[in-house]
């Protein structure tokens, strides 16, 4: 009797398993690289789409191994390699077409950003020309004979408010956060960290002084400038960031400049400077009040409404012990 030539079926065979292999390590990198495809509302269901045509593709796979492992026929296995082959060239299909959508949200998004950034920057432009129109507001104070505290030089309204849990709480009290406008003060811990050998020199020389100054692009309306004291340290206060208020060990002295300015006309319309003394047992030390109206800024004391305003404001203020 003549033996059944099987070499053909056997090469069938390894073909065939040879072939689930790569498809299978190609259903393999398709999972892997599925999770850079996703996108926006656009791509949502084509992703659907690519996960549902994955999960068909493996069972054929597996089906087919399951097959070739009970020596099936290779009719059979073929069928199911074809499906799978098919199922995978839709997925190849719905990745491009997913790929054209992500370029699409991807130019969408580019778009946006220079939108923008050119509204960003017109926002500003036209900030600095309402800004130009204003009157500045600025001083500085510097101080030498308190150096256990720090003074800040401060411009306040009675309708502050500090901002906090992300704009959704509107806070009052405001004297632990510091006043109005673009504000910078140097204390002592400030001064002996870059200047280390000024610990040497005695207050009042050299850089052994505390200053504070502000400016601030007024509208019309009444402004009053304080000191206040505080510790150096800053604390979290009310879940926002900020600084005790202090007693100084002694009475304090500085030398306090107002200028008041305006850009459009690009000159100084007034400069002054006076001598200030601020009390060891006052947390803070209303100095006057700066009326603005227009581009006339008139200096007087502070009115009543606004020391109550002020006493209010202390009294709720976190304090060092």
């Amino acid at each position: 009797m003549r033996r059944a030539n099987r070499s053909i079926e056997v090469f069938d065979i390894s073909l065939m398993a040879v072939v689930t292999k790569a498809m299978g390590a190609f259903l393999v990198l398709m999972l892997i690289f599925m999770q850079y495809y996703k996108s926006g509302p656009i791509g949502q269901q084509t992703t659907s789409d690519i996960k549902q045509t994955i999960e068909a593709t493996a069972k054929e796979i597996a089906e087919a191994e399951r097959k070739l492992a009970q020596n099936s026929s290779p009719a059979d296995i073929a069928k199911l390699l074809a499906e799978a082959q098919r199922l995978l060239e839709q997925a190849r299909q719905q990745i491009a077409q997913l790929q054209r959508e992500n370029d699409a949200l991807n130019a969408q998004v580019a778009r946006l950003e220079r939108e923008n950034t050119e509204m960003q920057m017109q926002i500003e432009d036209m900030q600095r020309k309402i800004d130009a129109q204003k009157t500045i507001l600025s001083a500085t104070l510097v101080s030498w004979d308190c150096l256990d505290v720090r003074l800040e030089l401060a411009l306040m309204t009675t309708n502050m408010f500090v901002e906090r849990d992300h704009g959704k709480i509107k806070d009052k009290y405001v004297l632990n956060s510091g006043g109005l406008g673009a504000t910078d003060t140097i204390d002592q811990t400030n001064v002996l960290a870059k200047y280390p050998g000024a610990a040497s020199e005695a207050p009042g020389e050299n850089h052994r002084f505390n200053t504070s100054s502000f400016r601030y692009p007024a509208e019309g309306g009444t402004y009053s400038l304080v000191v206040i004291k505080e510790r150096p340290e800053i604390k979290q206060i009310n879940g926002s960031s900020g600084r005790l208020l202090t007693h100084s060990k002694a009475d304090c002295t500085g030398l306090l400049s107002v200028q008041t300015t305006e850009p459009a006309k690009e000159q100084m319309a007034a400069y002054f400077t006076q001598k200030v003394s601020l009390p060891k047992d006052q947390y803070v030390t209303a100095l006057y009040e700066l009326k603005v109206e227009g581009r006339d800024v008139k200096s007087q004391t502070i009115s009543d409404a606004t020391r109550q305003w002020l006493d209010d404001q202390i009294a709720h203020a976190a304090k060092a012990p």
